[in-house]
């Protein structure tokens, strides 16, 4: 654990979450086989000696217990939420341990960037935790750092028009979630409800923000990008599904354990732990449904692999729709696991009919 999270942390490490050159992950869709290999790699060690004009300043980080503890604090907090929350209503509570494990995570990623020498100014440390859903702390460093992040490859552009169109189909689907009800039933009803709410917070509110901070010279990058034109199960998962996640993945899980675990195991790695999360953010509110959640993402990890061999490569390489075809049956057909009928009935119903989306 010590060296983990001493590669985790330190700034001269090839693993070091800080470094002077940001090279942006955007492959072509055929080379995003391999998380391990996709993700933002670092290339020289950070220097920490100028901050915007503030003289020269080493970086020391903290002792190992200390940092040690200082990781520890929110888990601890998440545990106490837990115990603390059981009596709330099961949607309430989902949505507490959702923001919970989202801020969690935010201090995560935030301490391992300072611990690694960059810096942030207050306001920008306020603007990265509670003004911007992604988890790569860099693009809100000081203004020295943030001149290191530029280079040849600038983030996709978050358009306005095109955050705005998925907002108002999110809108219009959650209008119509009533009538689907009574025509269909609650099932129809609630997949349509899902489907809205991507739209409308993940696709249109969180798109707005991303172009918000572009247009303010914060080289974010778009939450989602485009998961329907996946060609591969590894390119949905690393470069256009819930880049937020990727991050703090590639942050706390791959850079440390991939040296010990190699690509491949750092990738099942990150699959395990989201269907922990899931576990804690689904099955724990609504007190059962345990497994389906960690089913559903550890299932990910033979296709990952699966994908990785040469002759599939070859054929999804010459037969993009292959690609689709296989990334759509791995993502979509073993989702009544992840999003199961115990979860429906006391979680999303109650929810969404508490917020008049539903009757």
């Amino acid at each position: 654990m010590n060296r983990a999270i001493d590669r985790l942390t330190s700034p001269t490490s090839k693993s070091s979450v800080t470094t002077n050159q940001h090279v942006t992950f955007t492959p072509s869709p055929m080379h995003a086989e391999d998380w391990g290999e996709g993700f933002p790699q670092p290339h020289e060690a950070f220097n920490p000696n100028d901050h915007d004009g503030l003289g020269s300043r080493s970086t020391q980080r903290p002792a190992l217990p200390l940092r040690i503890a200082l990781l520890a604090l929110p888990a601890l907090a998440l545990v106490a939420i837990v115990f603390i929350t059981s009596d709330v209503r099961p949607w309430l509570r989902m949505w507490t341990f959702a923001f919970a494990v989202y801020f969690a995570c935010k201090a995560w990623v935030l301490m391992v960037a300072r611990w690694s020498g960059q810096r942030f100014t207050f306001k920008r440390s306020l603007q990265f935790v509670f003004c911007w859903a992604g988890m790569q702390p860099q693009p809100f460093a000081t203004l020295s750092d943030r001149e290191a992040l530029q280079d040849e490859t600038k983030p996709p552009q978050a358009s306005v028009m095109e955050g705005l169109w998925k907002l108002v189909a999110g809108l219009v689907l959650f209008a119509s979630a009533g009538a689907l009800q009574q025509r269909f039933g609650d099932l129809v009803a609630i997949w349509a409800c899902i489907s809205a709410y991507c739209l409308v917070l993940h696709f249109g509110i969180l798109h707005f923000f991303a172009a918000y901070w572009q247009r303010a010279g914060v080289p974010v990058e778009p939450i989602m990008q485009w998961p329907a034109r996946s060609t591969s199960l590894n390119d949905f998962w690393a470069r256009r599904w819930n880049r937020a996640f990727r991050d703090v993945c590639h942050i706390l899980i791959i850079r440390p354990t991939r040296r010990l675990l190699g690509p491949a195991g750092a990738l099942g790695l990150v699959f395990i732990a989201s269907g922990v999360v899931h576990e804690l953010i689904m099955s724990v509110p609504a007190s059962g449904g345990f497994g389906g959640p960690f089913a559903y993402f550890t299932l990910q990890i033979p296709g990952c692999w699966l994908e990785r061999r040469a002759s599939m490569k070859r054929l999804m390489r010459r037969h993009i729709w292959i690609g689709r075809l296989w990334t759509a049956a791995w993502v979509i057909l073993p989702l009544p696991m992840l999003v199961n009928a115990t979860f429906v009935e006391r979680v999303l119903v109650p929810f969404f009919t508490a917020t008049g989306v539903m009757r």
